[in-house]
């Protein structure tokens, strides 16, 4: 319907006819079908069932009529595909994978659908983590899928909608006219307008503008970096997150650290520490033996789930420590010890990435003289203070995750230097957790 519309009244004239750019534009779709089948067991929704079943998640303890549940699923799903999105733009690794999506030199309903890869993995791994938490009903996860690729389609559409229709709708509904300018060439445009489903998370958090400076019919669809017409093609689509000679931080830095940015940055310290404050006060109910119980209905589930509950409990100061001899009892030493290994390093991934965004330019702008020096000598060293660290753990692992991020330490040799260096100890861990269950077992 949409692509109908776009023949019969389109909002601007096509730069590329569709041969160039929808071959590859499908082929993606294609592609992350293809990939979700098979890294994926199951479907947000899917999970969702079984959630209901084992009664999982916030809904499903606690006394709420179904409609309401159904309801408040679609707009918390609704503001966490926002954030995300906001996320995406904000960490610049992030941004070399999502920034595939606005390579295109084009916008038309196609565009609504091209997204690297590894973005459809993470944005699966995300669902995951909310229909767990919040025990999501099955229908409201539905209901939030059929709308979000209904109206992704919509709001990549190349319509021309009457002018006043479109005021309105803006109000209820993200339209072509509002997501347009967020795939504009200016910087200052592209990091507005975040919304896929509701507008109104633009409007609360001051992300929305109104129209392009150049006008819709004049404005430069794109990013600086890709221009040629060979980005086109889908194998320079699928490279483009490893490509290119701007350094990895120049997106970000071209951002004004203005009062809307810094608003979202107050708003993200406060949720995190209301929700690492909940975590450690509750943290007595975390132990082996309940986590054991927990994922065992899972099923072939238990690892994916494990890992997020491991990275996500990382990020809120849950004992690591409970979390790896877990892992062991439950998938032996050597499975044990790459999930736990898994969980760790992304969960500390995470923090790193939530303090660099967050603070790391004020802690910069801020440090004196002893702390500059100590911050300086920190980053020369590089992977290699990251190893020593990780190899002698003398200091709290989930701090000195938050810690690491507020330094200019290169992301891949922190990744990389914390996986490898954390093995030793995630398998002793994890062989004590194996061996305390053979043990018991016996």
């Amino acid at each position: 319907m949409v692509a109908i519309g776009e023949a019969a009244t389109p909002r601007r004239p096509r730069p590329y006819p569709r041969l160039r750019r929808w071959p590859s534009n499908l082929a993606i779709v294609a592609l992350n079908t293809g990939l979700l089948r098979v890294v994926f067991p199951a479907t947000a929704v899917s999970l969702a069932l079984i959630g209901e079943r084992q009664h999982w998640g916030l809904f499903n303890h606690t006394p709420i009529a179904r409609w309401f549940a159904v309801i408040a699923t679609v707009v918390f799903f609704d503001l966490a595909v926002y954030l995300q999105h906001v996320m995406f733009h904000a960490v610049p690794a992030l941004w070399r994978v999502h920034r595939m999506h606005h390579a295109d030199l084009d916008f038309d309903v196609s565009t609504g659908a091209r997204f690297h890869p590894i973005e459809i993995a993470l944005s699966m791994l995300i669902k995951f983590a909310l229909v767990v938490t919040l025990g999501a009903p099955a229908v409201g996860v539905l209901i939030f899928e059929v709308a979000l690729n209904a109206t992704s389609m919509f709001n990549h559409g190349n319509i021309r909608l009457p002018l006043r229709l479109d005021r309105y709708l803006r109000w209820l509904l993200v339209t072509p006219d509002m997501h347009r300018v967020h795939h504009s060439i200016v910087v200052g445009e592209t990091n507005s307008n975040f919304g896929f489903n509701l507008p109104w998370w633009d409007r609360l958090l001051g992300t929305y503008r109104d129209q392009p400076a150049a006008g819709h019919d004049l404005m430069t669809i794109g990013i600086e970096q890709f221009r040629n017409a060979r980005e086109l093609r889908l194998d320079r689509m699928l490279l483009q997150p490893f490509r290119g000679r701007r350094p990895i931080r120049d997106h970000v830095e071209e951002r004004s650290m203005n009062k809307r940015g810094a608003s979202y940055r107050l708003m993200l310290v406060v949720a995190l520490l209301a929700a690492i404050g909940y975590a450690v006060l509750h943290r007595n109910l975390i132990d082996a033996s309940l986590l054991e119980r927990e994922l065992g209905r899972f099923g072939r589930l238990a690892p994916i789930v494990f890992v997020i509950v491991y990275a996500l409990g990382t990020v809120l100061f849950l004992p690591g420590s409970v979390m790896t001899i877990g892992g062991g009892a439950m998938f032996g030493p050597l499975w044990g010890t790459l999930w736990n290994l898994t969980g760790a390093t992304i969960g500390a991934t995470l923090a790193f990435m939530i303090a660099r965004h967050v603070a790391s330019d004020w802690v910069a702008a801020r440090a004196g003289k002893e702390l500059g020096r100590l911050m300086r000598g920190v980053e020369e060293e590089g992977w290699r203070f990251v190893a020593l660290v990780r190899l002698v753990p003398l200091f709290p692992f989930n701090l000195v995750n938050y810690v690491f991020g507020l330094t200019q330490i290169r992301l891949s040799q922190y990744v990389v230097a914390s996986f490898l260096c954390m093995a030793p100890g995630a398998f002793a861990y994890t062989y004590v957790g194996y061996a305390g269950r053979q043990a018991v077992s016996e």
